[in-house]
């Protein structure tokens, strides 16, 4: 639905993040929708002691920077932030917005 949407009124969105199952492990996702249909996934990376215990979240094992007409977008999801080298990371691929 967030897809059609970005389509519908011509807009990026970045949708906040949620878990999703995939080959038996669950992650903390977050999609970029695109205007023009297309759909990108970043992974958190950092997660959580409550998410690992209580949830049983796994961590992705990269960021990822993404082209957009607005610009080359990079997400980060939550904890996250909190570790610079994420950030830098980003800026080395290219990122203009994070």
């Amino acid at each position: 639905r967030f897809s059609q949407m970005a389509v519908t009124y011509n807009i990026n969105i970045i949708a906040g993040s949620m878990p999703v199952s995939e080959d038996g492990k669950l992650y903390n996702v977050a999609y970029l929708l695109q205007r023009d249909g297309e759909i990108n996934a970043q992974y958190k990376i950092h997660i959580t002691p409550h998410e690992q215990k209580d949830w049983v979240i796994d961590g992705g094992d990269n960021v990822q920077v993404f082209e957009t007409d607005a610009g080359k977008v990079g997400i980060l999801i939550c904890y996250d932030s909190e570790f610079p080298e994420l950030g830098r990371m980003l800026a080395e691929q290219g990122a203009q917005i994070v």
